[in-house]
């Protein structure tokens, strides 16, 4: 993203025209292309000083949007289509190796069954981007009266986290997502129907 970031275009002359070109990412093509706009008339009336080009150039390539972090997720990383089923992966294994408090071995059957059984079947074959509200809504949808509220919330703590371990070179979530547990309708957790160990 940061090669995509501040672009300064080139102002050439084009016929009768100063232009800017620029580089801008297409949906559907792997490679950039050259974009170019019209900044103003090479002579007589109407014709900027090199400075006011510039100025103008670096507007026209702002307002195409080409280098906001926005286009570049629509664009670019729709290329590769993360599925939920390829992150959960990946976030499991990120579990057992990070540096910070890795999980237990212990641990990694019962996610791995949560993924397996309940996670992959109804999110699986989602593109990442996809699993928002609405999809955990369905997912919940099809856990009431099979699985205690509380496994629900562990479980949807799992498919949540899944879709926020995509990230950046910096570190921030490819597909943020604000959750609205209200909208998800997960049921409350009654403290004393819980078992007691």
């Amino acid at each position: 993203m940061s090669r995509r970031r501040g672009q300064d275009g080139s102002i050439e002359t084009s016929g009768k025209w100063i232009v800017v070109r620029f580089w801008i990412d297409v949906p559907g093509q792997e490679e950039r292309r050259h974009a170019y706009e019209r900044i103003c008339p090479k002579s007589g009336s109407g014709l900027l000083s090199k400075s006011k080009q510039r100025r103008l150039a670096k507007e026209i390539i702002a307002a195409s949007g080409c280098d906001t972090e926005e286009h570049f997720k629509k664009v670019v990383l729709q290329r590769k289509v993360v599925t939920f089923r390829k992150q959960s992966e990946l976030w499991l294994d990120w579990l057992q190796t990070r540096n910070s408090r890795p999980i237990p071995e212990t641990s990694v059957p019962t996610i791995r069954s949560a993924i397996d059984k309940w996670l992959n079947p109804n999110l699986g074959d989602l593109r990442l981007s996809e699993v928002g509200n609405g999809a955990l809504k369905a997912l919940v949808k099809n856990m009431v009266g099979k699985l205690s509220p509380k496994t629900q919330r562990t479980y949807l703590g799992y498919a949540k986290q899944i879709r926020e371990s995509l990230i950046d070179g910096e570190g921030e979530p490819i597909y943020p997502v604000t959750w609205n547990n209200d909208f998800i309708d997960l049921p409350p957790v009654v403290r004393r129907e819980q078992r007691r160990g």
